[in-house]
């Protein structure tokens, strides 16, 4: 794997985790108190600059009360290792991207809220129709 691949998933392991974070309604310094971590390290950790070891990164997705597997794989297909044919390429960091900006992080956030499956897949198929549209449509 390329030093530009290896950086991707830092910085997309890094984006989920802050995302996750955002979401159980922490900030880094409670995060960081949990685990024994000031929240420069877990800034650092959640902006890519320093890779995590696989233990941390289990001891923070414990603390965070989300399975590692689940926010590795997410991270894995967001940066697309493993992806074959070009639309895995194309949209390679997009995720990463979109949970990285404010915006993005709003989304995740308010759809991670959504208790009821129906709502979630309403929302998703909302999004899908938008993009169809505004992509056959564009200003």
């Amino acid at each position: 794997m390329s030093a530009t691949r290896n950086e991707s998933l830092d910085k997309a392991l890094g984006g989920l985790l802050r995302t996750y974070r955002k979401t159980a309604g922490l900030s880094q310094s409670e995060l960081g108190s949990r685990l024994g971590l000031s929240f420069q390290q877990l800034q650092k950790y959640e902006r890519g600059i320093n890779r995590v070891s696989v233990s941390r990164f289990c001891q923070i997705a414990e603390a965070l009360g989300v399975n590692p597997h689940e926010i590795l794989s997410e991270a894995i297909s967001n940066v697309g290792i493993g992806a074959k044919g070009s639309q895995g390429q194309a949209h390679e960091g997009f995720f990463v991207q979109v949970a990285s900006s404010k915006t993005g992080r709003r989304l995740i956030e308010a759809a991670a809220k959504l208790e009821d499956p129906k709502l979630l897949e309403a929302l998703a198929n909302f999004v899908s129709i938008l993009a169809k549209h505004l992509k056959a449509n564009p200003k």
